[in-house]
């Protein structure tokens, strides 16, 4: 396995550098899926990766991105390494006055130099607050015994037979009485409601402890990621949601 953090932090750390050292993360052939308010955008290769990054975010001075939270562990399922990472992007734009703070999470599968082969980042930068403590703070995995990769997708799998069956019945058998969610509304596509949600699917799963991650496919592939936390009972006690949901309705409150 790849040092997890030595790799988050190496393109975290790229950020405040120049388009050039950012794009020095990724394989030569990596594929970039873009999700944002405005849709969804694809960028192929290393070289379509500097130009987009210099064309976009990096026209932000005093740029930084601080990673909040990491999953990471192989999938047996295509024989890949992956890293997800909760993040902000934090800088002053034109029109800020104060250090603002965009949310927005990766999900990469590496090659075996460790560099990124695929990308999945959703980013909202409608929902953008004013970087303090608060806002800045790490979120730690959720406490839990260690479990196998079949273990979380065995998991998902129930959970989206029951929604697809009776979402009310899903929400009472999977959910704890208090349990709270928080989306990322700006993005994602248009319908983040979860009316269409019954037309997505689990592209990919990765777990560890008691946080888990789920990738949500639809016909035209990957559009959300959603990170759960269970509690001791493996109830689902927080959903952070990108751009999307698994349930076809109200939150799982």
């Amino acid at each position: 396995m790849v040092d997890t953090l030595a790799r988050t932090g190496a393109w975290a750390d790229a950020w405040a550098g120049t388009p050039e050292q950012l794009a020095a993360r990724y394989a030569a052939d990596a594929s970039l899926l873009l999700v944002t308010e405005e849709g969804r955008t694809v960028v192929e290769g290393r070289a379509a990766i500097t130009e987009h990054a210099a064309a976009g975010l990096f026209r932000v001075p005093d740029r930084a991105v601080i990673a909040q939270r990491i999953l990471a562990g192989g999938d047996p399922t295509d024989g890949a390494e992956h890293l997800i990472t909760e993040w902000l992007f934090t800088g002053r734009a034109a029109e800020d006055l104060v250090t603002m703070a965009a949310p927005g999470l990766t999900w990469w599968t590496l090659d075996a130099a460790g560099l990124i082969r695929t990308e999945l980042r959703v980013v909202a930068w409608s929902e953008r607050r004013i970087l303090d403590d608060e806002v800045r703070r790490a979120r730690p995995l959720a406490d839990g015994e260690e479990r196998s990769h079949g273990w979380y997708r065995d998991f998902v799998a129930r959970l989206f037979e029951v929604v697809a069956f009776d979402p009310g019945l899903a929400r009472v058998s999977s959910c704890a009485d208090d349990a709270t969610a928080s989306d990322l509304a700006g993005a994602g596509r248009a319908d983040s409601s979860g009316q269409a949600a019954a037309m997505a699917s689990a592209g990919a799963v990765l777990g560890v402890r008691g946080t888990f991650a789920v990738r949500l496919d639809d016909a035209a592939g990957p559009f959300a990621v959603v990170v759960a936390d269970l509690d001791g009972a493996d109830r689902i006690v927080h959903e952070q949601r990108y751009g999307g949901r698994w349930w076809p309705a109200a939150d799982p409150a």
